[in-house]
């Protein structure tokens, strides 16, 4: 069996590696509503370990990749894993990362089953194309949110980008959404490949939550009912399970024990279809 990983920061493990960084605060509970503690936050990008970071910065990312929950299931599996998440991913670059990807993973093993676990973000994230030859980059993705709560400086304004804070809202970005979720749903079927939704940061409450003012809109209650969006695994639930313990990172992402918790419902996940699947694996 191969096993696909795919989403943004929390899939990709940031912050799992900055225990190793100068005077790491550690980690703290998990309330709701969940903002970054402000004390964290300035230890996190400012200072001594700011420079400590951007020279150590493939070394820490080696390590997130170690220990995050796709990490840990590859360990315990040892089955051939890729995980392709990365920081600051919108739905665009996930789905269509995603889709290229796996192409290319079942045409060089097309005997071999495939499992796809891939994480949500929120739908606010949008990817533009840009065309950077010095760092091969083609795609960069914007956080709309973000944009707006920041009062973004007129050199990221570009054209675009002022058009989608003046007219786009939840609406347009829902449906964005929901067209990437039915998209790679109906890859993933087309090619045999189990796919599995994980709620990272997000969850079906927090969907709920931008739907509200668009409950009555038919397209997008039509988009929704045929995405069925449904997670095998709720990282932020696991995370308010987890009570009183010390788990949320001080930039914001799950610590170690959520990551730990995935990686268990994941393997149970794996171990399941594995007993019923035997003879292919």
């Amino acid at each position: 069996m191969i096993l696909y990983f795919n989403g943004d920061s929390f899939v990709a493990g940031s912050e799992l590696a900055d225990d190793l960084l100068p005077d790491y605060p550690g980690l703290k509970p998990f309330v709701h509503p969940f903002t970054v503690n402000i004390k964290g936050a300035h230890w996190k990008w400012y200072g001594k370990v700011q420079g400590e970071r951007e020279k150590r910065v493939l070394e820490l990312a080696k390590i997130e990749r170690e220990r995050c929950f796709a990490g840990k299931v590859a360990k315990a599996t040892k089955f051939i894993t890729y995980n392709k998440g990365l920081g600051g991913s919108s739905m665009d670059r996930i789905v269509r990362t995603s889709v290229t990807d796996l192409i290319e993973i079942k045409k060089n093993n097309p005997n071999i089953p495939i499992q796809a676990f891939i994480g949500i973000t929120k739908p606010h994230r949008f990817e533009l194309g840009i065309h950077n030859t010095t760092d091969n980059e083609y795609w960069k993705c914007y956080n709309l949110l973000n944009i707006l709560e920041r009062s973004a400086t007129a050199e990221i304004l570009d054209s675009i980008i002022k058009y989608k804070i003046t007219y786009e809202t939840n609406y347009h970005n829902l449906i964005n959404f929901y067209k990437n979720v039915i998209f790679l749903n109906g890859f993933c079927k087309v090619n045999a490949i189990t796919i599995n939704w994980i709620a990272c940061r997000h969850n079906h409450q927090d969907l709920a939550y931008w739907e509200r003012d668009f409950t009555d809109y038919k397209d997008l209650i039509i988009l929704k009912e045929y995405a069925n969006l449904t997670f095998a695994v709720d990282m932020l639930n696991i995370a308010y399970s987890l009570g009183n313990e010390n788990i949320h990172c001080p930039g914001g992402h799950f610590g170690q024990p959520v990551h730990d918790f995935v990686a268990k419902e994941i393997i149970k996940i794996i171990n399941g279809i594995n007993r019923n699947k035997e003879s292919s694996i």
